[in-house]
């Protein structure tokens, strides 16, 4: 191991679960460790949901062709006519950073497309607003069309709005366990040099294959994995992932029957649970 001073060909095991050169730990691996749907094994940032939402500026300026005067920003332009503190607001910016609120946006500069939508990063801005007969002026940072629907979003406890702001929304994978759902400290268990979520994105019968080549290099036989991967592939549902997601039957009447009749068999006591 590097950094240990022992020999390139020692392997060191831990018992407490540690590296013994960068610190990092884990708990005691246990199956919980490996759920999205326990505390235990879900990625903190996501939940366990393997993606976040995010205020998706395709959504925000879906026809570029528009100016910002003509409705471009369409979260700020819903109101017809649109709101007079938005408008004054995107003309505060077009004069501090000289562009033209009549000016389609994909003729804007990235430059200036960024700081409508992201805001000036910390860099004050006057803003002018005109109240009736009373004006005044108000210096600050300029928190970005995204920033404040964020911040909205945050703040609001109206269902409606929440609706209506998440209509500008999208998902995408999450940025700390990029769409596998589990901490870091379950992706750092693997097996054949892969973590669980590889294995579960494969077929099942790509998974099962895997499975009985690892069986042969490895002392101790898996379990739990082969068994529910010969069952799902005896069923006729080797197309499907073990993850779940995806499951489809494809092996024709004969496999879709036994399927469906099981489906239709519940139990009350299980619909009420349900």
């Amino acid at each position: 191991m590097k950094g240990t001073g022992l020999p390139p060909n020692r392997i060191v095991f831990s018992e407490r679960f540690a590296c013994p050169v960068s610190g990092f730990t884990i708990e005691e691996i246990a199956p919980r460790l490996f759920s999205f749907n326990a505390p235990q094994g879900a990625c903190p940032s996501c939940d366990g949901l393997g993606e976040k939402l995010h205020f998706d500026t395709q959504l925000i300026v879906p026809n570029p062709a528009l100016s910002i005067k003509k409705g471009a920003v369409v979260p700020w332009a819903k109101s017809n006519p649109p709101s007079p503190y938005y408008m004054q607001v995107l003309g505060s910016l077009a004069r501090h950073f000289e562009f033209d609120l009549d000016t389609p946006w994909n003729e804007l500069s990235e430059h200036h497309q960024d700081v409508i939508l992201n805001g000036t990063q910390g860099l004050p801005v006057t803003l002018r607003f005109q109240d009736g007969r009373k004006s005044y002026e108000v210096k600050k940072p300029f928190e970005g069309v995204v920033g404040n629907l964020k911040r909205r979003m945050l703040q609001t406890e109206s269902a409606w709005m929440q609706e209506e702001l998440a209509k500008f929304q999208a998902a995408a994978p999450c940025e700390t366990c990029h769409g596998a759902r589990l901490k870091p400290e379950a992706l750092a268990v693997k097996i054949a040099g892969e973590d669980i979520s590889i294995s579960t994105r494969r077929s099942v019968g790509d998974a099962l294959e895997f499975s009985r080549v690892s069986a042969r290099s490895s002392t101790r036989r898996r379990a739990r994995l082969p068994n529910r991967s010969s069952r799902k592939s005896s069923s006729g549902s080797a197309s499907s992932t073990m993850s779940g997601s995806t499951i489809s039957i494809s092996t024709g009447p004969a496999a879709r029957c036994p399927a469906a009749k099981a489906s239709a068999f519940v139990s009350p006591a299980r619909s009420a649970r349900a």
